[in-house]
């Protein structure tokens, strides 16, 4: 797995090693690769201020969202609305699954209402979760031998971790035949994105340190041999404003909406 300090001195694109790199905010320290679209960050703190940055966030977990989760229960719902439509299922029910990076719980309660036999992974709120009752594992080791699962979910985590591509594969190797992996991670492509450019308000969360486009992150699934995978485009009525609404959906229809949402199908 590529460290910290390797991606840290990395002359090259962390992910398909090409060295034509570009810088794309230099007041940031993001970088873009030149052939697979990749942005990532110059990372300039150590693993153990990484892991500050979280514990004290944990220290208040509700304080701190965008460390330990931003999607909450009501969010966590509708996102699984829109799964069981497109699964053409009524409910979950049976299906074992599997939420890596739990944060506090939010779509471990949406799943279970669902009717599916949930297990999180969540290093830094294993605790607090754990006092919620959940079965809750601090890393991907941790999971017992013989252990798979039907379904894994992963929402805004692999923005935040040091070698994402190797997590996809562990995560997509956990399914069971047939199973399925959601994974969805902000747009680095969208019109905001592309407005914005260094000022996108991504970047400027510290613990944020890889952005993908729909290329760059289907160029992942192909070298890790994952076929089977579609890219999904949710409407999503966040509120009333019918003119925030209309943005959203043509946003979405012109594919420049602001989150990238996929589902790998393990076959």
């Amino acid at each position: 797995m590529t460290s910290f300090s390797e991606i840290q001195n990395s002359k090259e694109c962390p992910f398909c090693g090409n060295k034509r790199i570009k810088v794309y905010s230099g007041s940031l320290s993001i970088l873009r690769c030149l052939s697979c679209g990749l942005l990532f960050k110059i990372i300039s703190q150590s693993r153990s201020d990484s892991a500050k940055l979280y514990k004290n966030a944990w220290s208040d977990a509700c304080s701190h969202k965008n460390e330990t989760g931003g999607t909450n229960l009501e969010l966590a719902r509708i996102y699984l609305r829109k799964l069981i439509l497109f699964l053409g299922k009524k409910d979950l029910a049976g299906l074992k699954i599997l939420d890596f990076g739990a944060g506090r719980g939010d779509m471990l309660m949406a799943l279970s209402e669902l009717g599916a036999d949930i297990y999180g992974i969540e290093p830094y709120g294993y605790a607090y979760l754990k006092s919620k009752s959940f079965k809750v594992f601090r890393q991907i080791e941790e999971i017992p031998k013989g252990l798979s699962f039907d379904a894994i979910i992963t929402t805004d985590v692999i923005e935040h971790i040091p070698s994402p591509w190797d997590i996809i594969s562990e995560l997509y190797n956990l399914l069971n035949t047939d199973g399925w992996l959601y994974i969805a991670t902000p747009n680095s492509n969208s019109l905001n994105a592309r407005i914005f450019k260094s000022h996108w308000r991504e970047f400027y969360n510290p613990s944020h340190f890889y952005f993908f486009n729909s290329g760059c992150i289907e160029a992942i699934f192909i070298k890790l041999g994952i076929v089977e995978r579609k890219r999904l485009y949710w409407f999503i009525k966040y509120n009333d404003n019918f003119l925030q609404n209309l943005m959203h959906f043509v946003l979405k229809f012109f594919k420049l909406d602001g989150e990238l949402r996929y589902i790998l199908r393990k076959i």
